[in-house]
């Protein structure tokens, strides 16, 4: 990553003239090939770096981000689900949301309120149609998870209702 900076000089924060960890992650990004970002993202362990390659990939590109949400998903709670599906593109924002709700109802039923919290920010960007067949399909797989089922009813009549 380092010898993307050096041809160019680095770019410095402060008085220091070093280059932070969020700089040259956002200058790796700006300036690599599609092959070399992935490559890049299948080394990334840390929860925290992976966060600054995901925010800067979102404006570079939105597959490979998801790609690495999708390796670090199990470290990232709800409300960041729900504040990257903002910046995601629709068909992005979806995958990541049932990839992570995936992930967490099979957990424990403990995380089943924020699953059904996460299926609430999908309902509101898929459409219709593609909504019903998803959660159908979703309810369907988990059959035998009555907990979750009776929230997610609960969830949908009361937007029903509304």
């Amino acid at each position: 990553m380092t010898s993307k900076g050096f041809p160019r000089g680095f770019p410095h924060s402060g008085q220091t003239g070093r280059c932070t960890s969020i700089e040259l992650i956002q200058l790796f990004v700006r300036d690599s090939d599609e092959s070399e970002l992935k490559e890049a993202i299948e080394s990334v362990r840390n929860v925290d770096i992976a966060r600054i390659f995901v925010d800067a990939l979102l404006e570079r590109n939105q597959e490979i981000a998801v790609l690495l949400l999708k390796r670090v998903i199990t470290d990232i709670g709800k409300e960041e689900i729900k504040r990257y599906t903002e910046r995601l593109e629709g068909r992005y924002a979806l995958y990541i949301c049932h990839f992570w709700v995936s992930e967490f109802i099979n957990r424990s039923h403990v995380y089943y309120d924020g699953a059904v919290d996460v299926l609430r920010v999908m309902r509101g960007i898929a459409d219709e149609r593609e909504w019903k067949r998803y959660i159908t399909t979703l309810m369907e797989q988990n059959a035998g998870k009555k907990k979750l089922l009776e929230k997610i009813r609960k969830t949908l009549l009361i937007q029903e209702n509304q």
